[in-house]
This record gives structure tokens, C-alpha cells and sequence, in this order.
């Protein structure tokens, strides 16, 4: 009888365990669940609290990725060294002043001007512009009109000619630059995704193109402090030093993880970056949570009356700071919504100038839900911590 005792609290114990090991490990997926359930609408109608509407009609974005690993990035140096890679810098003229110093190089053959800046007070950015010594040179043609149209990531076709037929695609456009901003960085495997199209008709057509930058496949869609930037209310207590926009610059000169290419039809272009390249990958793929909890995360605030509107969910990694303040690349959904910090306010904040970017809107914000866990990163409670890097778990630690 006490042998059989012994077995049968043996078998519970074994179950008991097995039952909440298997309960914990379920609240976790790979990524190739994440993005099956990604590709599911997300339809709705919601009342907040205050009685307002807030409709919900998007598809979450999530990439082609394989797996997601914790990594360790730093900024590639931009040097002389680099500018060197695509012009003689001795036959160029330099010059210093308080904010850049700058090589102006000419082409004596094609009569072509290649300006490259190196930024003093926002440390390794590049700024590029080239272009003719004589605009008479330019075989752009005139165009009378001054259009404008502006396209979202989602509505581009980048195989089409914007600008008119029979002259350049987004891709031929990318395809032609992109080379050549490589030559800058040859220690790097760049790589990007369309954000943002601007189209310019104008005596100068040009594509106005805002960049993503990827590392593994993955968008690198902010930086920890992007919340808080652009807060139009007040707050009921003094925010903490972290959300100033100086110390949002911690990871040096990456506060916005973007790149700006203009391209016009004389193929010539601007562009200007502040890059960012992999120094180590400490973990090889982590655990993520379901598609359902982050959408339950969003619809508490819905509900509380912070989020009105909401533009696009996106997956990719936020730069948060690490040990010894270095830059860690940590999964997250980032949320393009109007965000209200004070609830309370009455003004629906409805979307009314649809011919204008959603990025101007008032109030537009990229909040942050963190990917394994599902939870809210909330100024508001985080405060100090805003920048600090998540707890980072592992498929170990959900199975010890």
C-alpha cells in the first residue's frame, strides 16, 4: 500500500510539473507560427471607456525571416578612409566648420560634383549629394506643374514608373544608387526597405525615398525613446533626463532609424544615414509570444482611450541600451497609432488630411510592444527606464 502511495505521488508530481512546464512553453511561439498567425486581418470596432469609436482595419507586417537573434550593433566609422573609397580626397577641396567637414569633388570629364559630409556633433552620419557643376548639363526635362503624391510602404508598386512612362522605376532608382552608397561603407552588408515614397513633378521630377535599414532580414524600426518624441500634452509629473532628446542620441547619432535617398531624373541624388552594423550575435533565435496577446495588449488601450487611431503593426527590433551602454537590437511590435497620454481628452482625433502622410497627424506616435512578452512598454510606468533593454528570454530558460 505505501509502495503504491509512493507511485501514485510520484505520477502527480510528474504530471503536475509536465502540466506547467507544457502551460509555459505554450505561451511562447517560433517565428514561422508568428507569421502564419500574422497573416490573419485584424477587423474591428471598438467603444472606449469615454464612448468613443475607434476602428481597427489592419493586416500585421512581419517580414520573411528565418529566425530572430538577440545582437550586439555598433556604428560603422565613417572616415576619410571611407570617402577615399569613391574619390581622389586629395584632388577634392575640403572644408571644416563647427557642424561638418565636407569634400567637394569634381569631375573634370563629366562635369559631375560629388559633395560628401561627415556630421562633427551627430557622429558617423554620412550626408551624399551629387549632381552637375552646371545645371545646363542636366538632361532633366521640364515639367510645368508641381505635383506631390505621397505613398506608404504597403501602397508602392516598386516596379512602377511615378514619375512618367519611359523613365525610371522605384527599383531602377534604388538599383542604380544603392551601389554606390556601398562603396562609402564596405565593411558593411547593407541592406533596406522601402518606409516612405514621396513623387516630386516638378521642373526637377524626383523620388523622395525614406529608408529602413535591415540587419538578418530584420527592419530596425526604432529607437527606446521613440514614444516619447513629439509628446504634445502636458504631463502630470517632469519627465525623466532619458526622454530629452540628447540623451535619445545615446546609441550616437541612430535616433531615428531612417535613411533619406532623393533621386531626380538626371540620375543624381542626396542621401544621408546613420548606420548601424552587427558586432556580435549573443543569442541565436528566442521565443516570442502569440500574435493574440500583443493585440490584446493594444486593445486595453483602445479601451482606456489612449489609442484612436491605429496606421500599421509592424514587427522588426528596437534599439534599446545594453551592458556597458551598448546597443542591443531586441524584437518588438511597433505600433503606428495616435496616441493620447492624457486620455481624457474629448477631440476624437480622426483622421481628416488624407492627402498628407499619416506621420504627420496629430499626435502620431510609434509605441512599442515587446515580442516575447506581450507587454505594453508604457512610458508612463517605465520612466527612467525607457532606454533599458527588456528582460531577454531564451527557449532554455522557458524549459528549465
Amino acid at each position: 500500500m505505501n509502495r503504491l502511495k509512493v507511485v501514485l505521488i510520484f505520477m502527480l508530481t510528474f504530471i503536475t510539473f509536465y502540466h506547467e512546464e507544457y502551460c509555459i512553453a505554450e505561451k511562447y511561439v517560433d517565428i514561422s507560427t508568428l507569421k502564419k498567425e500574422a497573416t490573419v486581418s485584424w477587423s474591428e470596432q471598438y467603444t472606449d471607456k469615454f464612448g468613443r469609436q475607434v476602428f481597427v482595419d489592419i493586416t500585421p507586417i512581419i517580414g520573411k525571416i528565418g529566425r530572430v537573434p538577440i545582437i550586439i550593433a555598433e556604428k560603422p566609422l565613417v572616415s576619410e578612409d571611407n570617402i577615399a573609397n569613391v574619390f581622389d580626397t586629395a584632388s577634392a577641396k575640403k572644408e571644416e566648420n563647427e557642424a561638418d567637414t565636407v569634400w567637394y569633388y569634381e569631375n573634370k570629364v563629366t562635369n559631375e560634383q560629388i559633395q560628401a559630409s561627415i556630421s562633427k556633433g551627430v557622429k558617423n552620419r554620412l550626408y551624399i549629394l551629387t549632381g552637375y557643376k552646371d545645371r545646363k548639363n542636366s538632361t532633366t526635362p521640364i515639367v510645368e506643374v508641381n505635383e506631390e503624391y505621397y505613398y506608404c510602404s504597403n501602397e508602392v508598386d516598386i516596379e512602377k514608373e511615378y514619375l512618367g512612362e519611359s523613365t525610371m522605376s522605384v527599383k531602377e532608382c534604388l538599383d542604380a544608387v544603392l551601389p554606390q552608397i556601398s562603396a562609402y561603407y564596405p565593411d558593411c552588408n547593407l541592406d533596406f526597405e522601402l518606409i516612405w515614397l514621396d513623387v516630386v513633378k516638378n521642373s526637377n521630377p524626383n523620388y523622395r525615398c525614406i529608408l529602413r535599414q535591415r540587419i538578418g532580414g530584420i527592419p530596425i524600426l526604432m529607437g527606446a525613446g521613440d514614444p516619447v518624441r513629439h509628446i504634445r500634452q502636458t504631463l502630470d509629473f517632469e519627465p525623466p533626463e532619458c526622454w530629452r532628446m540628447i540623451e535619445t542620441y545615446r546609441w550616437g547619432d541612430f535616433f531615428r532609424p531612417q535613411w533619406e535617398l532623393n533621386f531626380s531624373l538626371d540620375n543624381h541624388f542626396s542621401f544621408w544615414a546613420a548606420l548601424l552594423k552587427e558586432k556580435e550575435e549573443i543569442i541565436d533565435d528566442v521565443p516570442l509570444c502569440s500574435m493574440d496577446k500583443v493585440i490584446n495588449s493594444i486593445e486595453e488601450r483602445i479601451k482606456a482611450g489612449y489609442i484612436r487611431n491605429i496606421y500599421a503593426l509592424r514587427f522588426g527590433y528596437c534599439c534599446y541600451l545594453y551592458n556597458n551602454d551598448e546597443i542591443v537590437l531586441y524584437p518588438v511590435w511597433d505600433v503606428e497609432c495616435t496616441y493620447i497620454y492624457n486620455p481624457k481628452e474629448g477631440e476624437e482625433y480622426l483622421r481628416k488630411a488624407n492627402d498628407v502622410p499619416y506621420t504627420n497627424e496629430l499626435n502620431y506616435h510609434t509605441m512599442i510592444i515587446n515580442a516575447q512578452t506581450g507587454e505594453f512598454m508604457d512610458p508612463l510606468e517605465l520612466k527612467d527606464r525607457l532606454l533599458d533593454c527588456p528582460e531577454i528570454i531564451t527557449w532554455e530558460d522557458i524549459h528549465s
